[in-house]
């Protein structure tokens, strides 16, 4: 199975966790990080 890799960036508030889930939503198996909980 292809794996993907997606960086994610951009200001506070600007919808970077709801494409998160939206990827997840669509994808199945989704790991989301937040660079801030590292």
């Amino acid at each position: 199975m292809k794996k993907h890799l997606f960086l994610i960036g951009g200001a506070s508030g600007c919808g970077k966790t709801a494409i998160c889930q939206m990827l997840a939503g669509t994808m199945g198996k989704v790991i989301c990080l937040d660079g801030d909980s590292l």
